[in-house]
């Protein structure tokens, strides 16, 4: 498995860890919108029910080839899921 969400953009550990789990709030919320349950997308990208339920919920840690290959079912970019601030980038 890749490295877990850490260190995104040189944030420090409690900000890496607000963005991990608010990866994990947004495709709970992608998964409502386009009414795909939890189960079935679990299936479907190859994952035990129980273990993506843990994944999904924060009980362990989400993976980079996590959600690859949640992006790969969804034919969306990750950039849906990964919230920047562009505002703090320098110029």
């Amino acid at each position: 498995m890749f490295q877990e969400f850490k260190n995104i953009g040189g944030e420090n550990m409690s900000e890496s860890l607000i963005v991990a789990s608010r990866i994990k709030t947004h495709v709970k919320h992608y998964m409502a919108a386009t009414g795909i349950k939890q189960c079935y997308l679990a299936k479907e990208i190859g994952y035990d029910p129980k273990r993506f339920s843990q994944l999904i919920n924060g009980r362990v840690p989400m993976g980079i080839d996590d959600l690859a290959r949640i992006c790969k079912y969804f034919r969306i970019s990750a950039d849906v899921f990964i919230p920047i601030d562009c505002s703090s980038v320098p110029d």
